[in-house]
């Protein structure tokens, strides 16, 4: 949310829906596509797409944000606002039952 303005969101764009880390948090592999299925807790690469990425040498935007560095996120994320409007519901439940329900604009 952008502060003081209730109806705007901020997205980051441009991100892989996976991202693998390394143990040690030294190397990372990212990627869109979900991967064959993995019988015995491996995952298998067969089409050489995944490449090999050092946090130290190859950041990117989700690199910085899984190290949470801010000064990264900023310098390497792309961002989308987005005016929206915001509902907010609230119901009352008594015992189990729902006894009022309110919705609420912003």
């Amino acid at each position: 949310m952008v502060p003081e303005k209730l109806n705007h969101t901020t997205h980051v764009t441009g991100l892989p829906k996976y991202i693998l880390v390394d143990e040690n948090r030294e190397y990372y592999v990212s990627w869109d596509r979900q991967l064959d299925d993995n019988y015995d807790g491996l995952m298998y690469v067969t089409d050489g797409s995944l490449q090999l990425k050092s946090f130290d040498f190859a950041p990117e935007c989700v690199s910085a944000l899984f190290q949470d560095n801010a000064a990264d996120i900023m310098d390497r994320c792309e961002f989308e606002m987005e005016q929206t409007e915001n509902y907010f519901s609230f119901k009352i439940r008594i015992f189990g039952y729902e006894c009022a329900k309110f919705d609420y604009r912003v």
